[in-house]
């Protein structure tokens, strides 16, 4: 199997950005990792792009609006969704084609227009059948919390973990976001 590397970047700054379209998010974030490669955009030979739900039926196919935005030449699109392994599974799908040798060169992106705050009860009031989350979270609450909770709780009596070992993960997280421009929170 052949090596792969990662030769340049894209960062969007975290935030709410109602002026900006997902495929305008992902138009910036592309331009600026081809950019930082030194590279063009036709020298990429394939696309993996994480799609976004919250964005509507515009983020579904992610991938595809991005190649039609940058120029379309023929290479492989592929749009994914994983929820919060959306990045890492379409990174993954990347380095996997690479590696086997269909591809030598690939640019991954993945943008997101989040929705308004936590995922609260009443958000789900009304079906949405866009939102591939609503029918789950009307049944059960916003599962998320309560799952990252659980497994908090697990790792705390499967290996001795103290809520203070657990604050500390967050003291660590901040400090570096404070020297990170882009964070969610600086």
């Amino acid at each position: 199997m052949r090596e792969a590397a990662i030769i340049g970047i894209g960062i969007h700054p975290w935030g709410k950005f109602p002026e900006k379209s997902v495929h305008e998010l992902n138009l910036e974030i592309a331009q600026m990792a081809l950019k930082d490669a030194n590279m063009e955009w036709k020298d990429v030979q394939g696309l993996f792009c994480g799609q976004d739900p919250w964005a509507g039926i515009q983020g579904m196919l992610a991938g595809s609006a991005l190649a039609q935005n940058l120029g379309l030449t023929g290479i492989p699109v592929t749009n994914n969704y994983n929820a919060c392994a959306t990045g890492g599974y379409a990174l993954r799908t990347a380095h996997l084609y690479i590696t086997s040798g269909l591809i030598d060169t690939a640019l991954v992106v993945g943008g997101s227009i989040s929705p308004k705050g936590a995922f609260g009860a009443t958000q789900y009031d009304e079906f949405d059948g866009t939102d591939l989350d609503s029918q789950r979270f009307r049944v059960l609450g916003s599962a998320n919390f309560t799952g990252f909770a659980m497994a908090a709780q697990r790792r705390m009596q499967q290996y001795g973990l103290t809520e203070e070992d657990l604050a500390q993960q967050k003291v660590k997280a901040s400090k570096y976001g404070a020297l990170n421009p882009n964070a969610r929170y600086r």
